[in-house]
């Protein structure tokens, strides 16, 4: 809609325009006023002065900025405590309104499908290919503000934001936050999380107007007595270069998971401990028939299973159980003289000298046919083997 171009009761002079448009833009809606003045003689008396003047108001220049807070790193997967509820950072974002008017911007959050790397652009060394690899379980994103440069979000905006217009002393930017229940994120170690946020300037308030007034394109619109509208908004990280000067802006940021990882990558190579978070091997290591020499697995041969636990993340692992059940077919055995022996935890051979061995609090144990241990905490780049025999039935 238009919005009708009133007469101020206060009239500005020209002079006084340019002394307040050398400190900030010129507001929407403030009239502007032109005077000639015409004075004349006749017979060499000065005779009334002729006045003509015109009056416009100042027309609305929609600009703004939202862009991606840190440019060399996405967010890092470190909780953060709002009103007692546990949240990553999925995104940061600064909006700064350089409308001539204060102006609400509808905000819009949408999740990474996987094909935004391009996007993403982050400019640090470890992140120049970064890519959306995996989804929340839930797209539950929360949005908060603060003050620009604010370490923790504030406070919790519902779909939209009000900033001052150009020039005003105090709040014409924010910082915008898109969180996510940590609950939400299911992943490994490096994962990837992407998130855009959009910002669409939906309303201003235009002097001498008491209600704020929906934002219109008056492109292609002639100039008329009423206040109109002109996109001036410009490119900006993760814009859709086809929509420049839509009053729209958007912009992409991405959460990196440091978590532990015991993914398995490569089962055919388990001795390769930066490949393979967990791993089951079985040996025959003695039969009734062969002994020790070259065993089968027959009926009455023993087998020997282990168990391979590596923590291939950067992040420690917490309360962590190892449940292995005694297989179908087999009976547990821990009589030395068919070579058995009660479950243990051995060094791993041949592991990356980087590598550090773990034991576990709760030491291997048979509970009612299944082999248990427990790791209070398993560090990053910590390794641990159990190993446990029966014999085949």
């Amino acid at each position: 809609m238009n919005i009708q171009k009133l007469i101020l009761p206060a009239v500005m002079s020209v002079a006084g325009l340019v002394s307040f448009g050398a400190q900030a833009a010129t507001k929407a809606g403030i009239e502007i006023v032109n005077t000639a003045a015409l004075n004349y003689k006749v017979n060499g008396v000065a005779q009334t002065q002729v006045e003509a003047e015109k009056k416009l108001q100042v027309d609305v220049k929609i600009d703004f900025n939202l862009a991606r807070t840190d440019i060399a790193a996405p967010n890092a997967s470190t909780e953060v405590d709002v009103a007692g509820s546990k949240y990553y950072v999925m995104g940061k974002f600064n909006l700064a309104n350089t409308t001539n008017a204060p102006t609400t911007f509808t905000l819009a959050t949408i999740n990474g499908d996987g094909t935004d790397a391009a996007t993403l652009g982050f400019t640090g060394t470890d992140y120049t290919s970064l890519k959306d690899t995996k989804d929340p379980v839930s797209s539950t994103f929360k949005l908060y503000s603060s003050a620009a440069g604010a370490t923790v979000p504030a406070t919790e905006l519902t779909g939209s934001i009000a900033l001052n217009e150009d020039g005003n002393a105090s709040n014409t930017t924010a910082l915008v936050w898109v969180l996510i229940p940590t609950s939400e994120i299911k992943g490994v170690d490096k994962d990837v999380f992407a998130v855009q946020l959009t910002a669409t300037a939906s309303e201003v308030t235009v002097v001498g107007e008491t209600d704020p007034v929906d934002v219109v394109d008056n492109k292609a619109d002639a100039d008329t007595d009423a206040v109109q509208f002109v996109f001036a908004d410009d490119a900006q990280a993760g814009d859709d270069e086809s929509a420049i000067g839509d009053a729209i802006e958007s912009a992409w940021d991405a959460l990196l998971l440091a978590f532990p990882d015991f993914e398995v990558t490569d089962p055919t190579d388990p001795t390769n401990p930066n490949k393979n978070g967990f791993l089951k091997e079985s040996k025959v290591i003695w039969d009734p028939i062969n002994g020790e020499t070259k065993p089968k697995a027959i009926p009455g041969a023993t087998v020997q299973y282990t168990i391979h636990l590596t923590n291939l993340g950067r992040e420690n692992a917490t309360d962590v159980n190892i449940a292995d059940a005694i297989p179908a077919n087999t009976t547990f055995c821990d009589n030395i003289d068919f070579e058995c022996f009660a479950p243990k935890t051995v060094v791993r051979d041949d592991i990356d000298a980087a590598l550090t061995y773990k034991d576990p609090e709760t030491l291997p144990f048979n509970d009612g046919g299944v082999i248990k241990a427990t790791y209070t905490t398993f560090p990053a780049k910590y390794t641990s083997s159990i190993t446990f025999t029966v014999t085949v039935d």
